[in-house]
């Protein structure tokens, strides 16, 4: 099984996401791009009471350095990508991690 796909109880690393630190972070990421990608600037968030909502299917928000490779949930770490900037993210990072 995929580690992205285990319980955070099995990857505490994973836990963070439900802190409010972290929602924090997303918050000022999303506001950041005004709930644009990133990359194609897609619109993936809305802005509505008072924060920023994702659109559904549209995208997420991505740690620059993994929370498996040491980064952490600080705003500087994180950026919104739309799904189709997101997934050729990481599959650039398999691409390498398996060239090795």
């Amino acid at each position: 099984m995929s580690d992205l796909l285990l319980p955070a109880t099995e990857n505490p690393w994973r836990a963070s996401y439900a802190r409010a630190a972290y929602r924090r972070a997303r918050q000022i990421a999303l506001a950041r791009t005004e709930g644009r990608c990133a990359v194609s600037g897609e619109v993936i968030a809305v802005y509505r009471d008072g924060e920023w909502r994702m659109l559904p299917g549209k995208g997420g928000v991505h740690h620059i350095v993994p929370l498996s490779a040491g980064g952490d949930d600080s705003p500087e770490n994180l950026v919104a990508l739309s799904v189709a900037a997101h997934n050729k993210i990481e599959a650039e990072e398999r691409r390498r991690r398996y060239e090795r």
